[in-house]
């Protein structure tokens, strides 16, 4: 058995968090595959980028907060997570840096929780309560 801190359950919170939210949004995609590939394909055609790049959002969407979830090489999932989000900024929400939501909110709002958080997961690693501590 092991014990872990406030600060362990913490980071479990927030891997289960940032990694379970954006987990929904790859399934979403799996739902329909060959529709979710062509449009990312047309995204990064019209920015110039190769389409084979169109797989990393399975990568980044699917795989990574999977691994996330679990606490299974937390700090290479939260860097995909992160790369993926400056992707899904760079080619399809650039126009958002500097507006407001009707709500308020900042128009990146999404994509900055998902970057943040898996940067305080990059930096500070999964916790006591991951696949990478268990020994």
């Amino acid at each position: 058995m092991f014990k872990f801190k406030n600060i362990d359950a913490g980071l479990l919170v927030l891997r289960v968090t940032v990694g379970g939210l954006l987990l929904l949004h790859g399934l979403k995609k799996l739902e329909n595959p060959d529709e979710s590939m062509e449009k990312l394909e047309e995204i990064l055609d019209k920015n110039n980028l190769p389409p084979a790049l169109s797989k990393g959002a399975y990568v980044g969407e699917v795989a990574a907060p999977i691994m996330m979830i679990a606490g299974y090489k937390t700090q290479l999932a939260a860097s995909t997570i992160m790369f993926n989000m400056l992707m899904a900024v760079y080619t399809v929400n650039l126009d958002k840096l500097n507006k407001r939501e009707k709500s308020g909110a900042w128009g990146l709002e999404v994509q900055a929780f998902y970057f943040l958080g898996s940067l305080a997961l990059l930096l500070a690693g999964g916790g006591k309560c991951s696949i990478d501590k268990m020994k």
